[in-house]
């Protein structure tokens, strides 16, 4: 079990997928999001959108979000090496190895 930032079961503190790439996504799903609201206040207060229809508009907004962040192969990338999942087999990079919340972590002994 890894003790990390909150305790335990800490998969948004060391996961390259919560922590990095996830992190991403919602912040770019909160700015089409936020657009879309100041764009029609009147609409979504008025609660005539179906959930349907605002579950068709996330996964647009996913499928955009997404869309961009495959041209950030820098972000992708450093998301897999920071949290130790694509790094040599020989520990020559664990140096690159950088968990939040867990300070002088060691993969080897």
């Amino acid at each position: 079990m890894i003790v990390c930032c909150r305790g335990v079961d800490c998969t948004d503190c060391i996961s390259p997928c919560d922590k990095h790439v996830g992190v991403h996504l919602k912040r770019i799903m909160g700015y089409f999001y936020r657009s879309a609201l100041n764009k029609n206040k009147a609409v979504w207060r008025s609660g005539n959108l179906s959930s349907s229809q605002r579950r068709m508009l996330m996964a647009q907004w996913a499928a955009a979000a997404w869309t961009g962040l495959q041209t950030k192969e820098g972000l992708l990338k450093s998301a897999f090496v920071s949290t130790g999942f694509l790094l040599a087999k020989d520990g020559s990079e664990d140096h690159l190895i950088h968990l939040a919340g867990i300070a002088n972590y060691t993969f080897r002994p």
